[in-house]
């Protein structure tokens, strides 16, 4: 099966990367979409995303834009190597007899430049290197920085790798040359590409389980009941879930009263089932009770329903409506769909950290969740409050757990934070 690879950038670059990649004929259908401006980039992909599997990008400038839009298809972008860089300065140097410590750049990284300096046995004070860091830049802005190196005197000339800035420097009569690159970083970046097209495209045809759960829906009636109305309640959930399945080509399966499974690919449930949440929600509103659905992908049937089933007995324990995933990787995530939302792992393969997690009582997943938690602060740090917050759980649990994993050496108090109301300071901790 071929990859369909849209490239994009100038006209010219576009042209030399097709050029370079006849070989890899056999592994990519290419499709070129040059354009005059960076800025047409996200059209571009608008309204050609049904032509392409990846997305090839000239450079940086329009690979930002497309990784700071909504759009989720698969981008890569060609990189400026130590060997362009060489090859430039190289030309700068000898060709045009240029001093190397008065250049100014934009798009390379500044510390790469300084090691590439020091290993050509160069001296220089201050290097000036425009990085994009991933935001969205306007060609004037990139051009304003050169520009004004040059009008100070700190420069003498101007290196580029974004096509648009070349030609308006150029236009301003300020020395420029632009850098391009290597043919080498174009087949590695092809093959990149290509492995992790391969990659997904062998995941989203992965076996997808789900369980729902409605634990206490026997309980909507009392004791003097007929129970008929639950059969009744039941019988519209089936077709709640049969209406799921079909939406994303699965089949299911009642399994009890209030309990179903639902078969289907990976890619069916990430895309057409939005991860089961519009189910979850309208489950909930037809019977005011917590439903509790577990999602599990494998490569087989036998092992998507274990990572299902471990998903919902977190989904059960959370307590409220929600959704657990449980992946290949043996990875749970959870509760989705949610700004408090975690992913940890419910095994570790360190023999000593297992020993010491059985001495002071903690459940290795419980470690996990704590370290998944401590990634998503700010200072990668954690009070008992912010624990028993994200982990449903008291806060003299919390504490409880975070002194054990101290006294085993697992943890350290890093410092303390006043509350906003009157209370004693709080300790904060961290994981090591």
């Amino acid at each position: 099966m071929k990859v369909q690879a849209g490239i994009v950038g100038p006209e010219n670059s576009v042209k030399r990367i097709c050029n370079v990649t006849k070989e890899l004929e056999s592994t990519f259908h290419l499709h070129a979409f040059p354009y005059e401006s960076e800025e047409e980039t996200l059209e571009i992909i608008k309204k050609n995303a049904h032509l392409v599997d990846v997305w090839i990008f000239s450079g940086l400038a329009p690979y930002i834009r497309a990784i700071n839009s909504n759009e989720t298809q698969l981008f890569f972008h060609l990189s400026i190597d130590r060997s362009s860089i060489k090859e430039m300065m190289l030309k700068i140097s000898y060709n045009h007899q240029y001093n190397l410590e008065r250049i100014s750049y934009d798009s390379v990284n500044i510390n790469v430049l300084y090691d590439i300096y020091k290993e050509l046995d160069i001296s220089c004070k201050q290097i000036y290197s425009y990085e994009l860091k991933n935001e969205i830049k306007t060609t004037g802005e990139i051009v304003f920085y050169h520009e004004q190196l040059y009008s100070n005197k700190k420069i003498d000339i101007c290196v580029t790798s974004i096509q648009s800035v070349y030609d308006e420097l150029q236009r301003k009569n300020i020395p420029v040359f632009r850098i391009i690159p290597s043919k080498q970083n174009i087949k590695e970046t092809l093959d990149k590409a290509y492995l992790e097209f391969q990659t997904q495209h062998f995941k989203q045809l992965q076996i997808a389980i789900m369980h729902v759960n409605l634990t206490k829906l026997e309980e909507k009636v009392d004791d003097h009941s007929i129970s008929y109305e639950v059969h009744r309640l039941h019988l519209k959930l089936k077709a709640e879930i049969l209406n799921f399945a079909e939406l994303i080509s699965g089949t299911y399966h009642s399994n009890g009263m209030g309990q179903f499974m639902v078969f289907s690919t990976r890619s069916s449930f990430q895309n057409k089932g939005q991860m089961g949440k519009p189910l979850m929600e309208k489950i909930s509103s037809l019977t005011n009770l917590n439903v509790h659905i577990g999602i599990g992908y494998g490569d087989t049937a036998l092992s998507a329903d274990n990572k299902a089933t471990l998903a919902l007995h977190y989904a059960e324990n959370y307590g409220d409506s929600c959704i657990f995933l449980g992946d290949e990787q043996g990875t749970i995530e959870g509760p989705l769909k949610q700004e408090q939302n975690i992913s940890f792992s419910f095994r570790t393969e360190d023999p000593e950290v297992i020993e010491k997690l059985k001495r002071c009582g903690v459940a290795v997943t419980s470690y996990n969740k704590i370290l998944s938690v401590q990634e998503k602060t700010e200072n990668h740090s954690i009070t008992a409050s912010q624990l028993s917050t994200w982990l449903n759980m008291t806060q003299r649990n919390a504490r409880r757990i975070l002194n054990g994993l101290i006294q085993e050496g697992l943890a350290e108090i890093v410092g303390e934070e006043v509350p906003t109301s009157k209370g004693r300071p709080r300790k904060i901790y961290r994981l090591t």
